[in-house]
């Protein structure tokens, strides 16, 4: 998995959307993004996996983002695709772009315009765990809760 990843990157290039996110039909590549599963839950131990600092969380409300619990974010012009964060995450929550499960498709979106309306002291990387160290249950328990069993 790690030589596929790194031959994709290598393919990528670097592009003007950040370091390895070239536009895509009109699009920018978000190379992971964290689902719903995270929210309500947020554990944080993705956040200091990542190298560049790239996961937020929202410090003010906002409704539009927050309809199913405080979670975490990945800022698409900052990732660069290393993937440290999908392993972290106790919760399975994170996804490579492409195998987002469909029931989480509108989570892409979600991570990619929260950085368009919100900036500068609304988001944080100082982020602050909810749920630590779920149990296997609890995983499961929280993928049926979203319809993803």
């Amino acid at each position: 998995m790690l030589l596929e990843r790194r031959k994709r990157l290598r393919q990528r290039g670097k592009g003007e959307y950040g370091r390895y996110n070239v536009p895509r039909e009109g699009k920018e590549i978000m190379p992971w993004v964290i689902t719903r599963l995270c929210a309500g839950n947020k554990d944080t131990a993705c956040v200091p996996a990542c190298p560049v600092d790239c996961i937020y969380e929202l410090t003010v409300e906002d409704a539009n983002f927050d309809k199913f619990g405080k979670q975490l974010y990945i800022h698409p012009d900052e990732c660069i695709d290393c993937g440290a964060c999908e392993p972290a995450c106790p919760w399975e929550a994170i996804f490579e772009e492409s195998a987002v499960p469909d029931i989480f498709k509108d989570d892409t979106a979600a991570n990619r315009e929260i950085f368009e309306v919100h900036s500068g002291d609304d988001l944080t990387t100082d982020c602050t765990p909810l749920k630590q160290a779920p149990t296997p249950e609890e995983v499961v328990e929280n993928k049926k809760k979203f319809g993803y069993a």
